[in-house]
């Protein structure tokens, strides 16, 4: 939703707010929500907000962009990166929307960090095809999901335990794939992560 003209022109009448509008049911095997042309499954719920409207019309709970803003904030972190020479990778929970990765994705990020295989899933389905699932993820069938997702797109997963790596092993040889794994190294925030040192060592030769 935008009020006045983009500095790019005609942005606001493309986008979607793609995370509030649209949700995966993936029990069902179908989406639903308001985003695109009507098919099976989809709500009938008109949408909060569309564009054109003025704040006032706009039912809440509806996510409401300054686009000046927001594309101001995505040049400033896109430039202040290439001035350093460094590659960049945005998380996407900050905004759980694919229509802004694939904005940060065009101005150079190498793509997008993702906490679940579910987001990573979804962030696959709209067009991001290099996506890091930032965590470890326990459980045959979602591990099983992410080697198949890798067949799909430039996917990669951390990892800090032997257990994790073991597991991605077996989804591997299950779906016939190789798997792009990280070892996640805990450098002092004592969540997440393998001690530095022999450690981390005997686990990055078992990754390899």
């Amino acid at each position: 939703v935008c009020r006045g003209r983009s500095r790019r022109g005609g942005l606001c009448e493309s986008w979607r707010l793609s995370w509030v509008w649209r949700c995966r049911v993936r029990g069902a095997g179908r989406e639903s929500g308001w985003s695109g042309s009507g098919s099976v499954g989809r709500m009938s719920t008109s949408p909060p907000a569309v564009v054109g409207m003025s704040v006032d019309e706009v039912e809440t709970p509806a996510l409401v962009l300054d686009l000046d803003a927001f594309e101001r904030n995505l040049d400033l972190l896109a430039s202040w990166v290439v001035e350093r020479g460094v590659r960049w990778r945005p998380h996407a929970k900050a905004h759980k929307s694919v229509d802004i990765a694939l904005a940060q994705v065009a101005l150079g990020a190498s793509g997008v960090c993702c906490q679940k295989v579910s987001e990573a899933e979804g962030f696959a389905d709209g067009g991001i095809t290099d996506i890091l699932v930032s965590n470890e993820v326990v459980g045959d069938g979602k591990l099983r999901r992410f080697a198949e997702l890798s067949g799909r797109v430039n996917a990669a997963i951390c990892v800090d335990d032997e257990y994790h790596v073991r597991a991605l092993e077996r989804a591997a040889a299950e779906i016939g794939t190789r798997l792009n794994v990280y070892v996640e190294v805990d450098v002092g925030g004592n969540r997440c992560g393998v001690q530095p040192g022999a450690a981390t060592a005997a686990l990055v030769r078992l990754v390899d």
